[in-house]
């Protein structure tokens, strides 16, 4: 039999309103009606149906978290960067992976409406045209939202592909390519405005060969940018995922790394770390990205001031042995 708020007000001897008093704290109710209340739905083992509360109260306590895809480290750390945070501030989390699909965007964001969520953080890079109606943080990476006025969270990717060229003209390198996304933003922020930019000033001719952010594609492009140019010694890869298709195609062809060719990556994920020789990278506070779009969303939800719209967390250079 399914235990029902009725049980529950008949077992505590009170009145339905008073059980939903005490399971919602709606409002204050006697200490001894209270206790009977609790002491109820203990013994009964009630379980109250939280869709139902949250049409009713209009808030479920949920965000949703929309991811481009789960298969890459980097955002399966944020997102437990979110959950923790968000349990920390008494919210649940509903993570929604999209495989990076403006039409799964989409479907998530509608379906996750009707059903009362509260607000979402996502890291998307397609263009969304959707009048949301509850709070919305934009992490990692700006989104072309149609007349987008949401705060947006994001490391400083220009600094982060200054650092990675720097480094590897420091480093000896004097043919550097880089292998990474397209640009997608008229602005200049993004770690391939970085290369670009340090490549000028140093007077070196860039050579960039684009890839998606992931292995498989990174391989593909490391073949073609290595039949092209066969004694490249620098390479700035756009995350860490293509730096590993580096090294393996790398491998493949005989070409010694750092001795040939230096790497540095992005994003310094866990493997980076464990792979043999161990990868230089760029490291993004991945879990401070996550606690502080949590914060953010729970300061617009209380209707306390977001001060800025764009916030730009620093990144670092962590130093491996492909550039040494």
């Amino acid at each position: 039999m399914r235990i029902t708020i009725n049980h529950v007000a008949k077992k505590a001897g009170v009145s339905i309103a008073t059980v939903s008093r005490v399971l919602n704290g709606t409002a204050n109710v006697d200490a001894l009606k209270r206790l009977r209340v609790e002491e109820a739905v203990q013994t009964l083992g009630f379980r109250p149906n939280s869709i139902a509360r949250s049409l009713s109260r209009k808030k479920s306590n949920t965000i949703g978290l929309i991811v481009p895809t789960i298969v890459n480290p980097f955002f399966n750390t944020i997102a437990e960067s979110v959950e923790k945070r968000a349990s920390e501030k008494g919210y649940k989390i509903i993570l929604c992976n999209s495989n990076n699909d403006a039409l799964n965007e989409k479907k998530y964001i509608e379906s996750l409406l009707q059903n009362q969520i509260d607000a979402f953080v996502i890291i998307s890079d397609n263009k969304i045209d959707q009048n949301f109606n509850v709070p919305v943080v934009f992490l990692d990476r700006y989104s072309a939202v149609i007349g987008n006025s949401h705060p947006i969270i994001r490391s400083d990717h220009y600094k982060g592909g200054v650092m990675a060229i720097e480094h590897l003209i420091k480093k000896g390198c004097k043919k550097i390519a880089y292998i990474g996304k397209e640009k997608i933003n008229p602005q200049k922020y993004e770690r391939i405005d970085g290369f670009l930019d340090t490549m000028e000033e140093n007077k070196f001719q860039p050579i960039i060969q684009f890839s998606e952010y992931n292995y498989e594609a990174g391989l593909e492009a490391a073949k073609l940018l290595l039949d092209k140019h066969n004694d490249l010694d620098g390479i700035f890869a756009g995350n860490d995922l293509i730096a590993y298709a580096v090294m393996k195609e790398a491998f493949n062809r005989g070409i010694s790394i750092p001795k040939n060719l230096k790497l540095v990556g992005y994003d310094n994920i866990m493997f980076s770390e464990l792979i043999t020789p161990s990868l230089t990278t760029i490291e993004q506070p991945v879990e401070n990205l996550g606690k502080l779009a949590v914060d953010v969303i729970v300061d617009i939800l209380n209707d306390k001031r977001i001060m800025k719209n764009d916030m730009v967390l620093p990144v670092k250079l962590i130093e491996r042995d492909t550039t040494k």
